[in-house]
This record gives C-alpha cells, sequence and structure tokens, in this order.
C-alpha cells in the first residue's frame, strides 16, 4: 500500500468535509482511486461506461459512477456512496475510505452550460469488491492508469459533431475507448493535485 504520509499530503490537496446538497451543487460523482498491482506503481481510477439510453446526454460514454442527489442524500457524500451502489454494486462504506473533495465543476452538455455543477469526491479502495451492474446504466468498467495521464501517455484526441459542426476535444485513451468531456476534465484536476501531493522522485519510482 501507499504509504500513510503520502496519502495525508494527497488528502491535504483536496477539500475536507461533506459536501452540501445546495440550488447548485446538486450532483456527485465517485473518483474511486486504488493502488496499481504491482505495489509502488501508482493510482487506478475506476471508470465506466454508461448504457446507452435514449434522452441521455451522456449515453454510452466513458464517466465516473454518480448522480444526482435525491431527497433522501442528507449531503453529497450520501449521494455518491449511493449512486456507486447503484451502479456498480460496490458499499463504499466497507470498501474505502473517504479522502475529500474536488472543487465543484460546472455541467456541461454539447458545449451548453447547464447552470448546475457536480461535485467529484475522491475514495480509496481498500477491500477490493465483486462488481454488480446495473445493465440499465453501467455496461462496463476499467482502472485507467494515472501514470499513464500524469506521463501525457494516455493523451489523444477526439473528433464530435454538435449542431452540424465538427471539433476536436482533448480525451484520455483507455483500453480502446476514449474519455472526454466531464470526465476528462475531472480527472485532468485530479491529475494535477496528485502531481502536487507527490515530489517529482516519487512520480518516478511509480513509472
Amino acid at each position: 500500500m501507499l504509504p500513510e504520509r503520502s496519502l495525508v499530503r494527497l488528502s491535504a490537496q483536496l477539500k475536507e468535509g461533506r459536501p452540501e446538497v445546495t440550488e447548485e451543487n446538486k450532483a456527485a460523482v465517485a473518483m474511486i482511486l486504488r493502488q496499481a498491482a504491482p505495489w509502488g506503481t501508482g493510482f487506478e481510477l475506476l471508470v465506466i461506461r454508461r448504457a446507452e439510453r435514449a434522452q441521455d446526454p451522456w449515453s454510452g460514454h466513458m464517466a465516473m459512477p454518480g448522480g444526482r442527489a435525491e431527497p433522501g442524500d442528507s449531503d453529497l457524500l450520501d449521494t455518491a456512496v449511493r449512486e456507486v451502489a447503484e451502479e456498480v454494486g460496490w458499499q463504499l462504506q466497507e470498501a474505502a475510505r473517504y479522502l475529500g473533495s474536488l472543487e465543484p465543476v460546472p455541467i456541461r452538455t454539447r458545449g451548453r452550460l447547464l447552470g448546475d455543477y457536480v461535485v467529484p469526491l475522491v475514495f480509496l479502495l481498500e477491500h477490493e469488491a465483486s462488481w454488480r451492474f446495473n445493465d440499465a446504466e453501467v455496461v462496463e468498467a476499467l482502472w485507467l492508469p494515472l501514470n499513464s495521464v500524469l506521463s501525457g501517455e494516455a493523451d489523444t484526441v477526439v473528433e464530435h459533431t454538435f449542431d452540424g459542426v465538427s471539433v476536436s476535444a482533448p480525451a484520455f485513451r483507455a483500453k480502446h475507448h476514449a474519455i472526454w468531456g466531464l470526465t476528462h476534465h475531472m480527472i485532468t484536476r485530479l491529475a494535477a493535485l496528485i502531481r502536487a501531493a507527490y515530489s517529482v522522485e516519487e512520480l518516478e519510482r511509480q513509472r
């Protein structure tokens, strides 16, 4: 496992506490990290592929477990824990440690801001758990090595058409998938915090 002091430094880069549900911050995603195998080779991040669904602007996209707050959620930590249980069948209270949250990220679809924000919450998986996908929401899951993000090895570009206009968007390669848009933005933010938390020598040892 990573030295405890390293996790303390990473946690210090994150916001403490349980983010509240507000008029703007109405959604959460879980950024679930695990120690890569073999030990000492860095973090991996859980990424899912969303099911194809009509009327879903992120249908079929690569994402992280999450969604909008529901009336029974006391805060956005509850939202993230509930969504992970619903989508992949993990009980984060038992399997992971909550490290903190990133700054809220504006929700955007097809290039348009929706006016709401999503809060990324970071967890460290401490006990492996078995997948139990909700087939209506998730069709695949994989682990993205964050060393490939930090080194630039995962960088790529994807082409998309919005309202008849072709645009290029930065993305990360994850096996045969491309991670772009909101998820790419959140991973980029997390990678920047990891880079700030670890020394150059430590990052080089983990590559």
